[in-house]
């Protein structure tokens, strides 16, 4: 009953995609969401989607990706996100991954030519249009989120979007409160970071939020979660160190909480058992 919510397979180094793919299922898993970057990567997404049912795809532009489409029409960019949408209905789950992203602004400027001010309005313009996209197919959005996390709850709060998860929860507990106070079917995101011994703010939300806040991810191949860290690359089959963690710092059953997390995933991504 594990579902890596929010993989990268394709980048890996140490396994290719497919043994990676095939590991996961093998271990009696049941489902991988991978996640792209931009409208070329969300169609092979989609593809791989076709070829291992226990994959599901995502399409979207990501918020340090979304200069690559400056010398195009923001709508006519979303018209190709949608038209893709509406071919391939039964194996895209979301749009992701989508948000503000602060922490690179230097090297984009830097690289494009353009001001940080410029950069950080053309990610807020394609953030309110895969929100507004969401919504119209009736899609949860994954937010990304580097160091912008009061732009981005304000343009929730202005587009009335609720429909979310937060993609590798860095906040504090207040920032995950004022969240679900907003959106009370949110979704908060834990990940490898919660297994880390100095990860206190992680903890305490992993600790004190509703448990049907809560889904999880691995985010791999990045940072290997303990007690893997520095042994080997992160995969999908690794999510379930962080449902062990969470299940440590919790009151509830571990089969409550497998079971509750797993049914929250399958719920929020609409998967069909």
């Amino acid at each position: 009953m594990l579902y890596d919510t929010h993989s990268h397979p394709y980048l890996a180094k140490d396994l290719s995609e497919t043994e990676i793919l095939e590991s996961f299922f093998s271990w009696g898993w049941k489902y991988i969401n991978s996640i792209w970057c931009d409208i070329e990567s969300s169609k092979k997404s989609i593809e791989l989607s076709n070829t291992y049912p226990w994959v599901y795809a995502s399409i979207g532009i990501h918020p340090t990706h979304v200069l690559d489409y400056l010398h195009q029409e923001i709508d006519d960019v979303i018209g190709t996100l949608e038209s893709l949408y509406l071919d391939n209905k039964d194996f895209i789950v979301a749009i992701w991954e989508t948000g503000l992203d602060y922490y690179w602004l230097k090297n984009l400027s830097l690289t494009h030519k353009i001001s940080t001010h410029e950069i950080v309005e053309i990610q807020k313009n394609y953030f309110r249009a895969q929100i507004r996209l969401a919504d119209k197919l009736w899609l949860p959005i994954i937010i990304h989120n580097r160091e912008s996390s009061e732009d981005i709850y304000k343009i929730l709060q202005e587009e009335d979007f609720t429909n979310f998860v937060f993609h590798c929860f860095s906040e504090d507990l207040e920032y995950a409160q004022k969240l679900i106070k907003f959106a009370p079917n949110c979704m908060i995101w834990l990940w490898w970071v919660v297994t880390f011994k100095n990860a206190v703010s992680t903890q305490r939300v992993a600790e004190n939020i509703d448990l049907k806040h809560i889904i999880i991810e691995t985010d791999s191949p990045y940072l290997t979660p303990t007690p893997f860290r520095w042994k080997r690359e992160n995969e999908p089959i690794l999510v379930k160190e962080v449902l062990s963690k969470i299940i440590d710092l919790r009151s509830e059953s571990s089969e409550l909480i497998t079971q509750q997390i797993f049914q929250n995933s399958i719920d929020f991504f609409s998967v069909k058992k």
